[in-house]
């Protein structure tokens, strides 16, 4: 069903989340929960969210170039970006607002590729309206077979000014070949 499983390979331990999970950190110390992380793979729901779709605009964001170069790069740390080359991009914006008052963001709105038909950018209010988190994705994308690999994600908690930035090296190489049902077995996971 609505499973989720995370493995960390620093901690060697796998995390599960359930559907009842998903507004939980996908692990400690992480800004991300798992309604971040899914952002579009979300079951949309009108009894429990209004959904607005806010017209077309042009945002700045990382271009999607992982597959041939990296356009961002980060200090000796690790912590902080260096440079981040930065293009426009045409999106759509829809705005999610929960009816419950149940949901850990009162506002989402999403910033979405309209080429490449995924959120590039989004804001997201707590209860109170008040801005608590940001997320900018960008993703390498092969253009002579439409593959596609996440690059890097930067997600800012607005309230506690936390940042975390995910930087993820793709692997292009026999990718078929190396993705096994042996990667989604949570005791093999284990074993790495």
């Amino acid at each position: 069903g609505d499973d989720f499983k995370i493995f960390i390979p620093s901690m060697r331990r796998t995390r599960i989340l359930s559907g009842n999970d998903a507004q939980d950190p996908m692990y400690y110390g992480l800004e991300i929960t798992w309604d971040d992380w899914r952002a579009y793979w979300a079951k949309t729901d009108t009894k429990t969210f209004d959904y607005k779709l806010l017209g077309e605009r042009l945002i700045l964001s990382s271009p999607e170039t992982g597959y041939v170069y990296r356009s961002a790069t980060m200090d000796e740390s690790q912590c902080a970006w260096t440079n981040m080359e930065m293009e426009l991009r045409p999106v759509w914006v829809l705005e999610i607002t929960d009816k419950s008052g149940q949901y850990q963001y009162q506002k989402r709105t999403l910033y979405i590729d309209q080429e490449l038909y995924y959120a590039q950018f989004q804001e997201m209010s707590d209860q109170r309206g008040k801005p608590y988190r940001t997320w900018d994705d960008s993703r390498s994308w092969r253009p002579f077979d439409g593959d596609a690999q996440w690059d890097h994600v930067t997600i800012h908690n607005e309230f506690n000014n936390r940042l975390n930035i995910l930087t993820i090296t793709p692997d292009w190489d026999n990718r078929g070949e190396k993705v096994t049902e042996e990667y989604f077995d949570v005791d093999q996971l284990r074993d790495l």
